[in-house]
């Protein structure tokens, strides 16, 4: 929608870049797309998106070191 695609725009505008960070912890702790979609309960294609900045989590990823 165009509103997501405004807030979207306004985030990437700020440097705010979740998915970089994101796709940055995951590697550093050597999971997998997989293994990250399974603990926050959604699917490998929602974090693809999460990462690619094209979606933003409505939830709060604060232990993914289980």
């Amino acid at each position: 929608s165009l509103k997501s695609l405004a807030r979207y725009n306004f985030l990437r505008n700020l440097g705010y870049n979740l998915g970089d960070k994101l796709k940055s912890a995951r590697i550093q702790n050597n999971l997998s797309r997989k293994v990250i979609a399974q603990r926050i309960g959604v699917s490998v294609s929602m974090v693809v998106l999460y990462e690619s900045d094209v979606r933003q989590p409505s939830l709060c990823f604060r232990n993914l070191n289980k």
